[in-house]
């Protein structure tokens, strides 16, 4: 018990924690379905593997049914070059996604200790001085 009293609590060790904006809130998801397919494909940890999305695309384009596809965050990481950044974004907007630990701390103006880092896209069209990192409650 004693070594528990001394060291720092866990979620509060600089890349150790898991803010409360890293949370949905249960009443986002609370509606009817807005979607139906015949496939669904979920992908998460892409992590700017952009090589990870070609073969995503040929899978997608092998089936034969009304396909959707969801990445569930965390698109991004390697893709540290803003160029490289915008790539993967024109390569996931044609399809859903929801914001992921990475791009809550990527939308982030200061680092607070969870891994934070900042990334701006080259992307003239984009008036906010986030990043269009599919945030879509921080970015543009």
């Amino acid at each position: 018990m004693k070594e528990e009293a001394e060291s720092p609590r866990r979620e509060q060790a600089a890349g150790r924690m898991c803010p409360r904006d890293y949370y949905y809130d249960p009443a986002v998801f609370d509606h009817p379905a807005d979607m139906a397919s015949d496939v669904l494909y979920v992908v998460g940890g892409v992590y700017g593997n952009l090589a990870a999305i070609d073969q995503l695309e040929v899978l997608i384009d092998a089936e034969r049914g009304k396909t959707v596809v969801v990445f569930n965050g965390d698109s991004h990481w390697f893709d540290a070059d803003p160029s490289w950044f915008d790539n993967v974004e024109r390569r996931i907007a044609p399809y859903r996604a929801i914001r992921g630990n990475v791009e809550t701390e990527i939308s982030r103006t200061q680092d607070i200790g969870a891994g934070s880092r900042t990334i701006r896209s080259t992307d003239s069209s984009c008036s906010s001085p986030t990043p269009p990192c599919r945030a879509r409650d921080d970015c543009c």
